[in-house]
């Protein structure tokens, strides 16, 4: 959760892209488990209905919610350490952190 909002973060270690997307189809919230991270793509399932989507397209490839696209949230990739230098009064949020 950002600013009240659900949202989807993808990383995909071989091409280092990260991709955000806000986590909901139709206002309905979704939730993702991974199923595979390929040389092209990651692979979610989404939990509730099974439907397969690409993490970085944000697209629905089967399932019920087949050819639906995620909203992709505007973002930038920082490394880390540098994140301060630029903006040094800006929060670093992590898996499990509010």
């Amino acid at each position: 959760m950002v600013g009240g909002m659900r949202i989807l973060v993808v990383y995909h270690p071989p091409s280092k892209t990260a991709v955000a997307f806000a986590c909901e189809n139709a206002g309905r919230a979704l939730d993702f488990t991974l199923v595979e991270t390929g040389t092209s793509d990651v692979t979610l399932r989404e939990k509730s209905s099974g439907s397969i989507w690409s993490g970085l397209t944000g697209r629905c490839k089967s399932g019920l919610a087949n050819d639906a696209v995620l909203r992709q949230i505007n973002c930038s990739q920082f490394v880390v350490e540098n994140w301060k230098l630029h903006y040094p009064k800006g929060g670093v949020y992590q898996r499990g952190s509010n």
